[in-house]
């Protein structure tokens, strides 16, 4: 419920944005992405909400009644996705926009920026107690935070592709492209 309506107003992004720039309206354009982002973000946080605040009651839809320690490990972890949310559908929403009026280049980019340069590295820094630098016999301290540290690498990655997408759509650029 947190994921998929992000999915379908990324479409609807895409098609709308190619559409109005096809017809050579600009302001269309931006108007139905705003509002693709309004209503699927809407509805995207409003389930994050609902996943920071009932963590676990939620968790423990998943679990046996005799498993109430998963359900209490799996709580935090899922408020951590709830922080991420937002970020989420701003990331899909927006990408899924500049992919539809031809401006691709951009959206890899920065998932190639954020899974690679971001997520990656800082999941490993975060999860564990020391990370060996590749190539080098360096070693640093991590943090030793386990699966938790790997969820807010995510987040971490998740808002760092939110800001650069924010950027290049508010940027403009992608109202020019000529595909």
């Amino acid at each position: 419920m947190a994921y998929l309506p992000g999915a379908a107003f990324q479409m609807a992004a895409t098609t709308l944005a190619g559409q109005y720039l096809g017809a050579r309206d600009c302001r269309k354009a931006s108007r139905s992405v705003l509002m693709a982002l309004l209503v699927g973000g809407g509805v995207m946080v409003s389930m994050g909400v609902i996943f920071y605040v009932r963590a676990y009651p939620l968790a423990q839809l998943f679990v046996k009644s005799d498993q109430a320690d998963v359900a209490r490990l799996a709580a935090p972890l899922l408020q951590t996705v709830a922080l991420a949310i937002p970020a989420l559908a701003l990331t899909m929403i927006l990408s899924g926009a500049l992919r539809g009026a031809g401006d691709t280049r951009w959206p890899l980019v920065f998932s190639l920026v954020g899974f690679l340069g971001v997520r990656i590295p800082t999941a490993y820094w975060l999860a564990l107690e020391s990370v060996r630098i590749p190539g080098t016999t360096w070693i640093i301290a991590g943090c030793g935070l386990g699966v938790l540290g790997a969820w807010c690498a995510m987040v971490t990655d998740l808002t760092v592709r939110a800001t650069l997408v924010v950027c290049r759509f508010w940027h403009g650029g992608w109202k020019q492209i000529e595909v």
